[in-house]
């Protein structure tokens, strides 16, 4: 055959092969590609999520990028990248940073919580770490730790508020400045007391001790490998790669709503000027204004909202917010699996057996109760009737363990006012008036509500709001207006009368009860006004270390002064454990340094009670709160 037929045929063949592809491809349609941006502590859940949305719509390829959050906020906002679905671990960033030219709605939709994760057989140490020593453990020489970049993840600026929030946790005011001032460029500053800590671009690590990543799950081949012994993560990061790790207390692990304000304490500013507070971890999700297929990214979405989507958190260690909760203009093919947020920022706190910060949009969807209510004011003044919807006390209760006879309630506004009501009264035990005569008139059945209504609007802050105690029936009465508290953030339980001990030991032993302590601030007591003018009552130290420093307990007589003048201690000690130690030079005869039980003439409440050590003569670091015991610690031979 002629070299030029051959040629022929080769060319004639290759285009039979090509045009039967072009043919192909004509009929089969290619698959419809959707650009998932993601937290890197997604990968496994979002993985399996994958598969079921492919398989669910076999036309679709998704195709993930998991990256530091504020990273792929950055690719859409930044670079100019577009994604049909954008999932954060802090649903702050969507608002923050991409409101209202590249996103208006998000949802948040998942929780987590910080843990110090570990491999049990390389890493150094990990047989003696635990949720008391683990700060100590990192600082000794030779351990190195790591974190994500908190200018690129949140997984970092968490991992670094941690570090802060422990030195207030632990009373132990060098972690912060061992573990991360020490180690890189990242600064802190306190201005009363709430901390400031700021991250440079260069962070400048010392990467004998500490390892920065761009995220967080980058670090879990290190542990893996044994090149690195500690690194911060969250729980489900952990859980997912079969680490150890030190679950860290409440009050620091970011993962407990009841904790918002400690957390609080500490903002961050990182280095594109942007500032985070401390906040629980909550995942966000929500379709980018620039994406290419916004209803598959929808469809995407509601995967990960239904009962599929929230098992496959639950299994992954990262618990699904049920309903999850939408904000901004909330696309209407969310609706049967969003709830709408109000909008309102509110806080109500209720202390029972348990303690549960409730925001204002879990009370605005708890079960309502509506009725007719009206006030008589202390000089007879008639406000209302209204007709108001609020969530029934009694609701509220049963959610920090229910009340019975032997409790009172305890209701308290922003401003400081309370209330304290009976059993009886929860119950609807009240006298009512007609509100056109102001007559004592008798009654049906009343219920005590907590109210954000009033005739069918928000209860606005000027009529009480955004949460108010409002007396309801089905009869339009009035009932006195002490009862009606204004601004409610706090709800507790509280027994009749709410007992207390101290203990005072000393060459003998006293149990001091409330009522015993009581009565001697009423023959003894002094009040200290401090820098922010508030009034702190009680007896001076030196009064109560004289009921035990010899056998004779009573009056100023019973202070032994030859045994102070001898030289002893005096050790107080609080509820948890902390405690400081006083010489008996210092409490001698001192009506400056006190044991109140009183501030501005009530009960401590509860950050200081039973009782705190106050006084013109302390430092502040001296001035120890929760105190439940005294001791005198007298030198041999004495």
């Amino acid at each position: 055959m002629k070299p030029l037929t051959k040629i022929l045929i080769v060319v004639v063949a290759t285009c039979i092969v090509i045009g039967g592809i072009l043919a192909w491809k004509a009929l089969v349609p290619s698959k419809t590609v959707l650009k998932v941006f993601h937290a890197g502590s997604l990968a496994v859940p979002f993985k399996e999520i994958e598969e079921t949305f492919e398989g669910q719509h076999p036309n679709v390829d998704v195709q993930r990028e998991p990256m530091g959050s504020v990273k792929a906020v950055r690719q859409i906002t930044d670079v100019g990248k577009q994604a049909d679905v954008l999932a954060v671990a802090d649903y702050s960033l969507i608002p923050d940073m991409m409101y209202t030219e590249y996103a208006d709605w998000y949802v948040r939709f998942a929780r987590n919580e910080m843990v110090l994760a570990y491999d049990r057989e390389k890493s150094s140490y990990a047989d003696e770490i635990n949720s008391t020593n683990w700060y100590n453990i990192i600082r000794r020489e030779g351990v190195t730790f790591g974190f994500s970049n908190p200018n690129l993840d949140p997984c970092g600026y968490r991992a670094v508020m941690i570090t802060q929030l422990a030195e207030l946790y632990y009373n132990d005011s060098e972690i912060f400045d061992d573990l991360i001032l020490s180690n890189t460029a990242i600064t802190v500053s306190e201005e009363n007391e709430t901390y400031f800590i700021r991250t440079p671009e260069d962070l400048a690590p010392n990467t004998g001790k500490v390892i920065i990543r761009s995220k967080s799950v980058d670090l879990v081949a290190l542990i893996e490998e044994g090149g690195l012994d500690y690194a911060f993560e969250y729980r489900s990061v952990a859980v997912q790669h079969n680490l150890k790790f030190v679950s860290l207390p409440e009050k620091i692990n970011l993962g407990k709503v009841e904790y918002a304000d400690f957390y609080g304490k500490v903002r961050l500013e990182k280095a594109d000027g942007k500032t985070c507070t401390g906040k629980p971890v909550v995942y966000g999700i929500t379709v980018p204004k620039n994406a290419p297929n916004p209803s598959l990214g929808l469809e995407f979405i509601k995967l990960v909202l239904n009962e599929t989507g929230r098992e496959t958190f639950q299994n992954c260690g990262q618990p699904p917010i049920v309903p999850a909760v939408g904000s901004g203009n909330l696309p209407n093919e969310l609706g049967s699996l969003v709830r709408l947020e109000t909008g309102i920022q509110w806080t109500l706190t209720m202390v029972g057996n348990e303690t549960v910060v409730l925001s204002f949009d879990d009370i605005f969807y708890m079960p309502p109760y509506e009725g007719w209510g009206g006030l008589m004011t202390s000089t007879g003044r008639i406000v209302g009737p209204f007709r108001y919807k609020g969530v029934a006390l009694n609701y509220l209760c049963d959610l920090v363990g229910g009340v019975n006879e032997s409790n009172s309630i305890r209701v308290t506004a922003k401003d400081g006012y309370s209330m304290t009501l009976t059993y009886n009264q929860l119950n609807g035990d009240f006298v009512t008036y007609d509100p056109t005569t102001g007559e004592e008139v008798p009654h049906g059945e009343l219920e005590m509500v907590l109210a954000y209504e009033e005739d069918g609007k928000f209860l606005t802050e000027e009529h009480g709001g955004p949460l108010r105690l409002v007396i309801v029936g089905s009869e339009k009465l009035v009932t006195e207006g002490h009862y009606w508290v204004k601004w409610v953030n706090k709800i507790e339980i509280r027994s009749v009368v709410e007992e207390w001990t101290l203990t005072l030991k000393g060459s003998i032993t006293e149990i001091m009860d409330r009522a015993t302590f009581e009565s001697g601030v009423s023959c003894h007591g002094v009040t200290w006004t401090d820098s922010k003018n508030r009034n702190w009552t009680g007896i001076p130290l030196w009064l109560l270390v004289g009921r035990v420093d010899d056998e004779l307990k009573h009056g100023e007589d019973a202070f032994n002064d030859t045994l102070a003048d001898l030289g002893y201690t005096v050790k107080i000690i609080a509820s948890d454990g902390y405690n400081i130690t006083l010489n008996s030079n210092k409490i001698k005869r001192n009506n400056n340094i006190i044991v109140a039980n009183e501030l501005n003439g009530k009960p401590l409440p509860e950050k200081y009670w039973p009782l705190r050590l106050v006084g013109s003569d302390l430092e502040k670091s001296e001035m120890i709160r929760n105190v439940v015991e005294i001791d005198v610690v007298f030198s041999p031979p004495y």
